[in-house]
């Protein structure tokens, strides 16, 4: 639309009435732009959005690393996201990454959860020997007991990320696919070329609808002829014929006058018949 835009504009710029004219279009062309700039910032705004969710999610693991003591083997950096920069873009590949690494340290804690309850029933065996090592064993279990809530708060936390995520880019998907419709309703592009060569095979349909009918016309004169010759054969003479040329009055024969009117009524009931195909009344 910019395009066209840009050509009328170009072309029609030598009077200012045309250009006052071309205003409503200018006018039709910003407003979706205007909202086509309105859905991108709202998708930038979700993907900064679930950034910012996994990034922070992902340093609050880590500060369990710390104390653990566990070695985190991302080894990657991730870019920083800052609070104040809410329209900063990030890309899926980015988003994709830092996702990926909350669910490896996530598993990473699981893994020391069971290594924690591993440890635990050692130590209650070796209890049993007579040695005091109970209250080592309780402080273990409540640490572990709070790495597990831990776990399952993260998991948690994941699980509603994703669930409002999906639920924000749904609703801008289906804003996205009602905005593509109005315009697809609204406006209806076209090649010149394909418009002209619409209309010559319509021009091309109506001449050989027009040549089918002349040929079907045709047809049925014939065959009106061919009916008419045959009935002339069958009579012989035209008994008006023989008084102009002889001037003698002759009787006409009743089985020839009966013979020809029945032929005639044929000829006109066939002649009706294909008036009434073709939606004519024959009287």
């Amino acid at each position: 639309m910019r395009d066209i835009y840009s050509d009328l504009i170009e072309k029609n710029n030598h009077k200012q009435i045309f250009l006052f004219c071309l205003e409503s279009f200018n006018f039709q062309n910003k407003t979706l732009l205007y909202e086509s700039d309105h859905l991108h910032k709202t998708f930038i705004m979700l993907l900064n959005r679930t950034y910012r969710d996994y990034y922070k999610l992902y340093n609050i693991i880590l500060k369990l690393f710390d104390e653990y003591k566990l070695e985190n083997k991302t080894q990657k950096k991730h870019p920083e996201y800052r609070d104040l920069d809410v329209n900063a873009d990030f890309s899926l590949e980015e988003i994709s990454n830092i996702h990926d690494d909350v669910i490896y340290l996530t598993c990473v804690l699981i893994d020391k959860y069971k290594e924690s309850e591993a440890l635990i029933r050692q130590y209650k065996t070796k209890s049993k020997t007579g040695i005091y090592i109970v209250n080592l064993i309780n402080t273990i279990e409540y640490d572990n007991a709070i790495l597990k809530d831990q776990i399952d708060l993260y998991i948690n936390y994941l699980f509603f990320f994703q669930d409002t995520q999906t639920t924000y880019l749904s609703k801008l998907n289906k804003k996205m696919e009602s905005f593509l419709n109005e315009i697809e309703d609204d406006i209806k592009f076209q090649d010149e070329t394909e418009e002209m060569r619409s209309e010559s095979q319509a021009e091309q349909d109506i001449n050989q609808v027009i040549n089918q009918d002349e040929q079907v016309t045709n047809q049925d004169i014939n065959q009106d002829e061919q009916v008419t010759n045959q009935d002339e054969n069958l009579v012989g003479i035209n008994s008006t014929e023989l008084n102009e040329n002889i001037g003698i009055g002759i009787q006409e024969n009743p089985m020839l006058v009966n013979i020809e009117t029945q032929n005639s009524k044929a000829v006109n009931e066939k002649r009706r018949m294909r008036g009434r195909n073709n939606g004519i009344t024959m009287f």
